[in-house]
């Protein structure tokens, strides 16, 4: 992670993502987009990336947040759920996929969350907030 990031981190988060990094051996990538609502992750086995709006919402219980769905992917080997690569219709694979991940990051919440309020118990009302409206 770049030093514009990695220095707005705490000390022992910034400890994590050095320990992340030498874990899946390449660096995490920040992107800033100013489009996005809130922090995200894109993951594969070759790379990891953070996508922020901004530099400014950059913050320790989003990053903390992030980094657990990084290592529990690329360090632990936690399996993501995904379309079955023989769906041949097209339309039906997207579709298929789709469904698959949102199921798979509400699966990963139910441990990623507690972990992340552990850490940053200033944000259960964003957490709160998230389960209502999502129920």
């Amino acid at each position: 992670m770049t030093p514009a990031f990695r220095n707005v981190l705490p000390a022992w988060l910034a400890q994590r993502v050095d320990e992340t990094e030498a874990a899946i051996g390449f660096e995490i990538e920040v992107v800033v987009r100013p489009a996005d609502e809130h922090l995200s992750v894109d993951l594969d086995i070759a790379y990891a990336r953070i996508r922020t709006p901004s530099l400014e919402r950059f913050g320790g219980g989003s990053v903390c947040h992030e980094l657990t769905h990084i290592r529990r992917n690329l360090v632990e080997g936690v399996p993501r759920l995904d379309a079955a690569a023989d769906i041949e219709d097209v339309e039906e694979f997207v579709l298929v996929r789709a469904a698959a991940v949102n199921e798979d990051n509400a699966i990963e919440h139910l441990v990623i969350v507690p972990e992340e309020l552990a850490a940053f118990p200033e944000r259960q009302p964003h957490w709160e907030e998230v389960v209502r409206r999502n129920l």
